[in-house]
């Protein structure tokens, strides 16, 4: 293993206290953090991290370094709860070439029952987006990306696993933007589909509003300027997020900040815990 961060070192099977931070009229927050903003770092330097840090849960990206099949050895020394964000780098479940498309439902279905493994019980997915070719036969790529997460939540069944589909930011050919996007996916699956609301995606298309009135699984924050999918640290945007918080009155869940860097992380976090005061 490779040298622990300095502020790391010396923290090894800490474990923390859980604080739910709640505010008038707003559910309970478990205060989390993703793994983008901790890629370069192993599994267990994360969770040392994390834990030192005083997160209450850990959203892993199963890619890059966090892909490690051992983080199930290490989790049992740290009082942190897990959440799941299923690969998504190469691959398009919307995608009109059938083996691009199969493999990256396989993919999804390994982080399930990674997760399952890890005893987490969310996973966050990506729609689909046009391909080049998607874009001259746009409705059978919108068919394609039903097709695959309803074979995708056809596999979770199998476990103790709620499947969350995130709306995605203002990119050219995403298929899941607008909250009529969404709405049009939960009338086709019901609640056996969960959302992921993520809030700074929303605002690269102006709809934050229209999210909120929405059955929520998962919250995750970053901030941005409106214009570009940029994972700033909060408050380093335009985001009103204590307007935000205040119309999630009944969620409970995961907020998981997603800020690309670890200081923006930290910054966060505090940040977070003075809105939610």
């Amino acid at each position: 293993m490779g040298q622990y961060p300095h502020h790391v070192h010396r923290i090894r099977h800490v474990r923390h206290i859980q604080v739910q931070v709640a505010v008038e009229g707003v559910g309970k927050f478990k205060i989390g953090a993703s793994s983008l903003g901790f890629l370069n770092y192993s599994p267990e330097e994360t969770l040392e991290l994390l834990a030192g840090l005083g997160f209450d849960v850990w959203e892993i990206v199963f890619e890059g370094r966090h892909t490690d099949p051992d983080i199930g050895d290490i989790l049992p020394s740290y009082d942190i709860e897990i959440t799941a964000h299923a690969p998504f780098s190469d691959l398009n479940i919307a995608s009109l070439n059938e083996r691009i498309r199969k493999e990256s439902v396989s993919q999804i279905c390994d982080a399930i029952r990674t997760t399952d493994r890890l005893c987490g019980h969310i996973v966050t997915i990506h729609s689909g987006r046009l391909s080049p070719l998607g874009l001259s036969f746009e409705e059978q790529a919108k068919e394609t990306n039903i097709k695959s997460i309803k074979e995708i939540l056809g596999f979770s069944k199998d476990f103790d696993i709620r499947v969350c589909v995130e709306n995605t930011p203002n990119f050219f050919g995403m298929l899941l933007n607008m909250p009529g996007d969404v709405q049009e996916l939960q009338d086709a699956f019901g609640r056996e589909l969960g959302f992921t609301f993520d809030i700074a995606h929303a605002n690269t298309w102006k709809s934050i509003e229209g999210f909120l009135d929405m059955v929520i699984d998962n919250l995750h924050i970053h901030d941005n300027d409106g214009t570009d999918d940029i994972h700033m640290g909060i408050g380093n945007g335009n985001i009103d997020f204590r307007k935000v918080f205040s119309r999630l009155k009944d969620y409970n869940g995961p907020a998981i900040i997603e800020v690309k860097d670890e200081k923006g992380i930290i910054r966060s976090k505090k940040r977070l815990e003075r809105f939610l005061i």
